[in-house]
C-alpha cells in the first residue's frame, strides 16, 4: 500500500494528522493487529531522521490512525522541504 500525500508541518506547533488505509482498489483495510512508524528526512536517501512520528490506531475496522509530532520536535526543525514515510 503506497500513496502520496503532501503535508504541512509548522514550526513549534503539535502536527497532527488522521489517516486512513485503503488498498489500491481504494477499499477501507481492517489494521487490527497492525503496528506503524514513520519518520521525516531531508532526501529519501538520507540516513539522519530529522523527526519520528508518534502513530497510534484510532480505528483499526475502518483504517484509521492519528499520525503526530510534537511541538518541541517541529520546533527543532528548519524551514525546508523534506520527505516522509509511514
Amino acid at each position: 500500500m503506497s500513496g502520496k500525500l503532501d503535508l504541512v508541518i509548522e514550526q513549534g506547533v503539535k502536527f497532527q494528522r488522521t489517516v486512513q488505509i485503503k488498498d489500491k482498489d481504494n477499499a477501507v483495510v481492517d489494521i487490527s493487529g497492525d503496528t506503524f512508524e514513520g519518520q521525516v528526512r531531508k532526501r529519501h536517501n538520507s540516513t539522519d531522521t530529522e523527526a519520528s512520528f508518534t502513530i497510534s490506531i484510532t480505528d483499526a475496522a475502518n483504517g484509521k490512525v492519528s499520525v503526530t509530532i510534537t511541538e518541541a520536535t517541529t520546533d527543532g526543525m528548519d524551514a525546508g522541504e523534506y520527505v516522509y514515510d509511514i
